[in-house]
């Protein structure tokens, strides 16, 4: 097991030395440090960093807004989970519409 921890954080590591601008490794660092290093403070930097790079990503959002409730900054939590859930129901409605319509697609 500690092979593996081993490997996953140098995989990690090459990964941001190779492209440091890659909201899911950041994202994939801060699982590291929760889980391997019980760092939560590291963690919810990476996973900051990870919404900064690509505040769209729903796996780098998820993570923030958990390790931001688990701090106790429970606004701050809510607002990561409100913005994603405003934009699936905005594209809900908009499969809705084209449903509605007698839009074709491909003809």
């Amino acid at each position: 097991m500690e092979q593996g921890r081993r490997l996953a954080r140098e995989a990690v590591e090459r990964a941001l030395s190779l492209n440091p601008n890659l909201a899911e490794v950041y994202a994939q660092m801060g699982r590291l440090e929760i889980t391997v290093d019980y760092d939560w403070a590291g963690a919810n930097a990476s996973y900051q960093r990870a919404v900064e790079l690509e505040p769209g990503n729903p796996v780098g959002v998820r993570l923030a807004a958990l390790s931001a409730a688990e701090l106790g900054r429970f606004d701050e939590a809510l607002q990561l989970a409100v913005e994603p859930l405003t934009w699936i129901r905005s594209m809900q409605r908009v499969g809705t519409t084209l449903e509605r319509s007698s839009f074709t697609w491909g003809t």
